[in-house]
């Protein structure tokens, strides 16, 4: 899939129509738990007709959770949508993966698209999971894989916090904050590698692979981007325009759920300015290796120019005849006069440079 395209029909399908290819292989694996304030019941569905009696069941006071995890049987997810009168604008977006966040308020019911990361093969991944939310129904929607959203069903059949003494809404808030709290521990460790990346670009100035490191991080904080600040604008939303959908309770906690997706956001903001700043030491390690490399060049050049100079005087033949050439030509000690000359020079040059600090 090309970075940052998410899936999409072929131009010119009718709104709402679900792919004749699934995204996916396999069959949809669908789990239910359904609780009030004292009972509370958890089974996998494999006879989508026990659904349609549990769809079919008038609202009240029991809290049912239909969890499908996969989306390689499209009939399975259409009749899921038939028997919960799921909008076909928000199943569509449910199978078509790569959504930005966002949120709708339908009539029946609300509908939200999150996306949630992970580190897999030290890169940054994306999870993308739905969420529809009516009176006494939440239903979820999850790519194959491992239930990102086991440990909310643990409390709901452990009966820890509030979750069974509170309704639907609630529900969809311990889904929501299991989310944005599941980003901490990637940043996390997103930290810990931009921290290991700047000791590896001052320990090894100019490495080549030092660059291919940086823009990584840079596209997987890009990545992160993209998806916490539309993630921060859907919670806002919900507290703006789905007042009526949340209990004044439930409420509090979606502020508090607010302002840990704005501390995500932030943290991302933060680490983005460090990457670009990685970029610059990089640069500056390279230039400050190309100066080290031509201050040595430039003094190998500085101390053989003398001593070119005179080679190429004594290189000349001129006929000794005369007194005035070169006469030491003929010394008997002449060639090692001038070895110990230019060796001096040489002495001399390496002891100026050094007490100039350039060498």
């Amino acid at each position: 899939m090309p970075y940052l395209l998410k899936d999409y029909s072929a131009p010119g399908t009718s709104p709402g129509t679900l792919p004749s290819t699934p995204p996916e292989s396999g069959p949809s694996r669908i789990f239910v738990v359904s609780y009030d304030h004292g009972d509370v019941q958890n089974r996998e569905i494999t006879d989508l007709s026990d659904l349609e009696k549990l769809a079919s069941q008038p609202a009240g006071g029991t809290v049912t959770w239909v969890h499908v995890i996969g989306f390689g049987d499209m009939n399975t997810i259409r009749r899921v949508g038939e028997m919960f009168n799921l909008h076909p604008l928000a199943l569509e977006d449910v199978v078509h993966r790569g959504q930005r966040p966002k949120m709708e308020d339908y009539p029946q019911h609300v509908f939200a698209v999150f996306q949630s990361p992970a580190m897999r093969a030290d890169r940054v991944a994306m999870l993308q999971l739905a969420l529809f939310l009516s009176k006494s129904f939440v239903i979820t929607f999850q790519p194959n894989g491992p239930d990102v959203l086991s440990p909310v069903r643990e409390r709901v059949i452990q009966g820890g916090g509030h979750i069974r003494e509170r309704g639907a809404d609630y529900l969809a808030y311990a889904v929501m904050d299991l989310l944005v709290d599941s980003a901490f521990p990637l940043l996390e460790k997103l930290g810990e590698k931009l921290a290991a990346l700047e000791d590896k670009i001052v320990s090894q100035p100019g490495a080549s692979k030092n660059i291919h490191n940086i823009h990584q991080m840079r596209r997987d904080l890009l990545r992160l981007q993209r998806v916490f600040w539309p993630q921060r604008d859907l919670f806002a939303r919900l507290l703006r325009e789905c007042e009526d959908r949340f209990e004044p309770s439930t409420r509090t906690y979606l502020r508090d759920l607010h302002d840990h997706a704005v501390q995500v956001l932030d943290i991302v903001e933060s680490y983005r300015e460090m990457a670009a700043s990685l970029l610059d030491l990089h640069f500056s390690g390279l230039s400050a290796r190309l100066n080290d490399i031509m201050r040595v060049l430039a003094v190998i050049s500085t101390l053989f120019m003398p001593l070119t100079f005179v080679v190429g005087i004594y290189g000349m033949n001129f006929d000794r005849g005369s007194p005035w050439n070169m006469p030491e030509l003929g010394w008997e000690y002449g060639y090692p006069v001038l070895w110990g000359l230019m060796l001096a020079m040489v002495a001399g040059m390496i002891l100026f440079f050094r007490r100039k600090g350039w060498f």
